[in-house]
């Protein structure tokens, strides 16, 4: 066997570096793992980090991207944040028609899954805050931008997960991630109470 050290004296931009590599190899894992035949993962997809910006993150359809701390806002390279980049790397391989607040919300659910965390982006505008809950008020219809509608379906998935966890104590989190994944194949165009067909 072999041990090796990563980033043995971190900086902010060689732990972006390799928060970038274990993060996206994570959420990919994740994938694969609850549903071996997802189309579209298996692809190199770029992971640029420490773009000279502040404050954002996002997914161009070919990459995932991660700017710089500054203005307030962590290096935004870090678990939650990647993971939430490539959910939208994981709805547009499955749906590539999907409406803006479907994408959202279902790329907050990829971070909430993999990490087992109703919390969105810890710390993302600094100190100890979500920047967005699983577990929150947002109700259908939505009337608001991409990110407050998405969360729609981020609670909803995560209270299912939770009714799950009192009926499916062992396998609760494997039925539900099985659910979100194949849901997002049925293609539904947006955040509608469709959705709850699909997943039923």
């Amino acid at each position: 066997p072999g041990n090796f050290l990563y980033n043995p004296t971190p900086s902010e931009y060689n732990t972006a570096q390799m928060n970038g590599f274990i993060w996206t190899t994570k959420i990919h894992n994740f994938v694969k793992q609850h549903v071996p035949t997802y189309p579209g993962v298996d692809v190199q997809l770029p992971c640029n980090v420490n773009i000279n910006n502040t404050c954002n993150a996002y997914y161009d359809y070919s990459s995932i991207n991660f700017y710089r701390a500054g203005g307030g806002c962590p290096n935004t390279a870090y678990s939650s944040v990647i993971a939430h980049e490539y959910g939208h790397h994981i709805v547009y391989s499955g749906h590539s028609s999907a409406a803006a607040d479907y994408h959202e919300g279902m790329a907050d659910i990829a971070s909430a899954f993999l990490l087992q965390d109703p919390c969105l982006g810890l710390g993302f505008t600094g100190g100890n805050s979500c920047l967005r809950n699983c577990y929150n008020t947002v109700t259908y219809p939505c009337s608001g931008g991409a990110h407050l509608c998405g969360q729609v379906l981020s609670g909803a998935f995560w209270l299912t997960r939770d009714q799950l966890m009192v009926t499916e104590p062992v396998e609760y989190h494997n039925i539900i991630s099985r659910l979100w994944l194949n849901s997002i194949l049925l293609r539904p165009p947006n955040v509608s109470p469709g959705i709850t067909i699909d997943v039923l």
